[in-house]
């Protein structure tokens, strides 16, 4: 769990630790471990960021009630807000089917 001044508390789903664990090793794989490091770390930043302003993502009830969605490069965050957290759901691919994926939250 992460919290700055001012912000909600992010938490990850074991899904979403996965997603980013398959993403890191996916990256060092075809762009090396600096490469690796670069994007996991951007990804970790927005988190942040998202945890300040949770309204920059964007409503998915279509996919769930309550879920939202928030683009870091080529992958989404999708993820849930509560009083005091940011709950990430899962962090797919944009080319990934969300909806397998998501079919669970359902």
């Amino acid at each position: 769990m992460l919290s700055l001044p001012n912000s909600k508390i992010l938490r990850l789903s074991k899904p979403s630790e996965q997603d980013l664990h398959n993403i890191a090793a996916y990256t060092s794989r075809n762009w090396g471990n600096t490469q690796k490091k670069i994007y996991i770390n951007k990804i970790m930043n927005d988190l942040e960021i998202l945890c300040q302003m949770p309204s920059l993502g964007y409503a998915r009830d279509e996919l769930s009630s309550g879920l939202r969605a928030y683009m870091i490069e080529q992958h989404i965050v999708y993820y849930r807000e509560s009083k005091t957290q940011i709950i990430v759901i899962r962090i797919l691919h944009e080319k990934m089917d969300s909806e397998q994926h998501l079919s669970q939250l359902k």
